[in-house]
This record gives C-alpha cells, structure tokens and sequence, in this order.
C-alpha cells in the first residue's frame, strides 16, 4: 500500500499535468491570435469609416468621393498590410467599404463579435454593403 503523501502528490501531479494540457488547447496560438486581433482592427477602422461618412453624407448631402475626404484623418489604410481599405460609392446612397481579413469573423472573441455587429466576414477580401440611413440617426 501506498503512503498518503505519495498518492496526494500523485494526485496533485496529474492536476497540475491535466491544468496545462487544458490551458495549451483553449488558449490560440500567439499567430492565431494576432489574425483576429488585426481582424478586429480592421472591422473597427471600417465601423469608424462607416460612421464618418454618415456623419459626411448630412452635413454635405451627398457621400465623400474618397475616403481621404473626411475629416479627422481616420485611417483608411490596413494596419498590418498598408493596403488601402477599398471604398465604392454605389448610388447616391448606397456604398461599399471592403477589406481582406485573414480569419472567419464566426471564430471571433468573445470581447469583439463581429458576427452580432453586422460585420460578419469570411477570410480574404470582403465587401461590406452599406447605405446612409434614411431616417436620422438618435
């Protein structure tokens, strides 16, 4: 028979042993990660963009030719790769910002779902149609 100590030590060995296993599977790796980080990003720099050129429309009634129009210098350039994100002004209206991603949004965090924000993407080059609301905004 076993001393106490040693099977508390054993036991404690295999805590210890199953702990780390679980930890290495649940946390992505350190590239992993950095995609849905630049990922992130990017869908932030489009929201912002979206914004502004709402915000544009209504004060000049008709939407930005380019995106380096709008004021407050919002970056319009991809963080990781300084390609520009792409702009198409479809109709008066209606208009398109893109970008290429290099994650599927539906393995996005928990901190940042782009899946429920209308963002939703797949990976590579996306394209986002969007319109100035009708309606003003509250």
């Amino acid at each position: 028979m076993r001393h106490p100590a040693s099977l508390f030590l054993y036991a404690a060995g295999l805590f210890v042993g199953a702990a780390v296993v679980v930890g290495l599977v649940m946390i992505p790796a350190p590239w992993v990660q950095r995609k849905k980080d630049l990922d992130e990003a990017r869908v932030r720099d489009l929201t912002t963009l979206s914004s502004m050129i709402v915000t544009y429309y209504r004060e000049h009634g008709h939407l930005p030719e380019l995106v380096e129009e709008l004021p407050g210098a919002p970056r319009t350039t991809d963080l990781a790769t300084n390609a520009p994100y792409a702009y198409i002004v479809n109709n008066l209206r209606d208009y398109q910002l893109c970008a290429n991603f290099e994650s599927d949004s539906a393995a996005a965090t928990q901190s940042f779902p782009a899946e429920k924000s209308g963002w939703k993407h797949g990976q590579g080059r996306q394209c986002f149609s969007l319109a100035v609301p009708t309606q003003p905004l509250p």
